[in-house]
């Protein structure tokens, strides 16, 4: 399986609700982890890419990168602040500034992977297709 089979396998996974939860999957990368053999010449490196992963899992889960809905925070509990709906950006589009939430410029070509449209695309399903790699 390439790595695009990959992300689509996963991106099917998630829609029929199949995924784990952020803790779960932690506690699985915490098993994989403690599967290494520490003999191995490997397993610093494989040992680094899981807990890089468990990194990214964890800030997902703590809202670093998406906030937390109201009332799933450790934090104490602070007033209710009143938030206007954010825009949604159109894909192949990033918000050009948080001051400026309307006005949008064109995602980098060379970003714009089959990879990136794929993850679009669970979201919300393009217009047109995405380019093709050659």
């Amino acid at each position: 399986m390439n790595k695009t089979e990959a992300l689509a396998a996963m991106v099917e996974v998630a829609r029929i609700g199949r995924g784990m939860t952020p803790a779960d999957a932690l506690t699985h990368l915490g098993e994989l982890i403690a599967q290494e053999a520490p003999d191995d010449p490997a397993h610093d490196v494989n040992v680094e890419k899981l807990l890089r992963l468990g990194a990214c899992i964890w800030s997902l889960r703590r809202g670093v990168f998406l906030p937390e809905p109201p009332g799933r925070s450790d934090e104490a509990e602070a007033a209710p602040v009143q938030q206007r709906p954010r825009e949604i950006a159109p894909i192949g589009t990033v918000p050009a500034r948080a001051s400026h939430p309307v006005s949008h410029h064109p995602v980098i070509p060379a970003l714009s992977t089959s990879v990136h449209y794929g993850l679009a695309g669970a979201f919300t399903p393009p217009e047109t297709p995405p380019p093709q790699r050659p």
